[in-house]
């Protein structure tokens, strides 16, 4: 029923409050109103319209002296994430500050799209806005599962912040269950459902090899290196000149090994440990890739390009071609391999007195794991050669007397245990274990902060580039001093 007295109420209201728009339970909100009242604010408001005392759009009520033409227009990326958990709105993340956008107001835009966003005033200190207009698809292709509903065709999109499955329009020879990949070919109007065509069958979805590719397909990683990388791989000679050994430092008779999971299927450093008159002498040897690689190859602009390996189970898609990650520039046992190795003199007190780089020449002497290296320590069978394992027990000592010295330099050490996932043979997850952080993980650890920490000093001298970390937010800082309070810390 219509309410004189609450009429006045909105009217006011939206008066005040002119540079924004509300939806009926935002009004029933700020007007404080009982829930039996709320049957006449929905009254109210439609006889105010009709009389066009106030406006209405997209189902939001604002004064007449509403404008949209003072209201500033921003590109941003839309970030749809909120959406795909279920929520009503989504944000538009623009280089200077965040938009809040309502579901209602996303025009046809998906999760990282290029957007036109129109922002209205700040209230409760933030930025309100509508999509205008979507300037750049993040997507051409998505990957998913068909399902079948009625009589069509859906695609249930595996990138979960993809917020509406896609309709099929020509599905080819795929049926329900399996994964495909289709081409967007019309992105609705918001109230339409996306539509494309399949392009690609991977296979049934659940097959775990199936479900690797469809990981590869929907991030376009890269499956294969182009020919030119291929051929100049194919023509880096496994042989090591005598005019290169004479440019080198030889370690081919230190007692060296590697150490990692053991799992790997590249070993890319190796550690030496000497005792010496005046202490001892760490040697932290890692492969020479840059060597085989010049600047200008192919191989160097696909190894740009790819940025990193990727892992997964039973599958690794390397940064370069396997006959150099995995046998040129692999630190295997018992081959020369060359490598620049980080030299670190330390005296009796665990000073450090000198430390350099050179280029080198080694040869492994044994590939272990942290597995059985553990096994030594704890005094359980194992395989380690006798020499080895006299140095690895100098190795374990020295790495406690430098765990020391850390932690009263003020070291923090932070034992955040990794996720070990357990799969059968045919690659199916059967289990979960918690990775535990043992002495030889601290060993490697401790070894590398020493050859790193020298690196980053000498980089550090020159113009170089730097991964830093963000101030802490204000908010955050001040639950930490909050909390500090409660707790035996001094201040930072």
């Amino acid at each position: 029923m219509y309410d004189n007295k609450l009429a006045h109420q909105i009217l006011s209201y939206l008066s005040q409050n002119s540079g924004f728009r509300f939806k009926i339970k935002d009004l029933a909100r700020d007007l404080h109103l009982k829930k039996h009242k709320y049957r006449d604010l929905i009254d109210t408001l439609r006889i105010l319209h009709k009389e066009k005392k106030i406006r209405l759009r997209s189902k939001k009520y604002s004064s007449l002296e509403f404008s949209e033409k003072d209201n500033e227009i921003v590109t941003g990326i839309f970030d749809a994430r909120p959406l795909s958990r279920d929520k009503s709105f989504a944000f538009v993340i623009t280089p200077d500050f965040d938009v809040f956008v309502s579901s209602e107001d996303i025009l046809n835009a998906y999760h990282n799209d290029k957007v036109l966003v129109k922002v209205f005033q700040q209230r409760n200190r933030k930025k309100y806005g509508i999509i205008t207009k979507v300037l750049e698809r993040a997507n051409k292709t998505v990957v998913g599962t068909v399902v079948k509903y009625k009589t069509k065709y859906l695609l249930e999109p595996d990138n979960l912040k993809l917020h509406t499955d896609f309709f099929i329009r020509k599905i080819g020879e795929a049926v329900s269950g399996d994964k495909v990949i289709i081409k967007i070919s019309d992105w609705g109007n918001g109230q339409k459902l996306p539509s494309g065509d399949v392009i690609e069958i991977l296979g049934k979805a659940g097959v775990p090899e199936v479900e690797t590719l469809s990981i590869i397909k929907q991030f376009d990683l890269p499956l294969f290196f182009p020919e030119e990388a291929i051929r100049e791989a194919e023509n880096i000679s496994e042989e090591i000149s005598s005019e290169e050994l004479a440019k080198r430092e030889d370690f081919r008779a230190l007692t060296t090994f590697t150490i990692d999971p053991a799992s790997a299927k590249d070993y890319d450093d190796a550690v030496s440990l000497e005792k010496t008159t005046n202490g001892f002498r760490l040697y932290v040897h890692i492969a020479d890739v840059a060597h085989y690689i010049s600047q200008n190859s192919e191989l160097f602009k696909e190894a740009m390009k790819r940025g990193n390996s990727y892992y997964f189970p039973k599958r690794v898609l390397p940064m370069l071609p396997e006959k150099i990650s995995n046998k040129i520039c692999s630190l295997r046992p018992f081959e020369e391999k060359l490598a620049i190795s980080v030299i670190t003199e330390f005296d009796q007190n665990m000073h450090i007195l000198e430390q350099k780089a050179v280029e080198s020449i080694i040869k492994s002497d044994a590939r272990l794991s942290y597995e059985e290296v553990d096994k030594l320590f704890e005094n359980s069978p194992n395989e380690i050669p006798k020499e080895i394992a006299e140095i690895l027990f100098q190795m374990r000592n020295f790495s406690s007397l430098l765990s020391e010295k850390r932690k009263k330099k003020g070291y923090l050490h932070f034992d955040l245990p990794e996720t070990k996932f357990i799969f059968d043979e045919n690659g199916h997850l059967i289990d979960l274990k918690r990775e535990v952080e043992t002495e030889s993980h601290t060993l490697i650890e401790n070894f590398m902060l020493i050859a790193n920490e020298y690196i980053a000093n000498l980089l550090a001298s020159h113009p170089t580039i730097f991964r830093i970390h963000e101030k802490p937010d204000e908010m955050i800082w001040k639950t930490y001093e909050d909390s500090r309070k409660n707790i035996t810390l001094n201040s930072i």
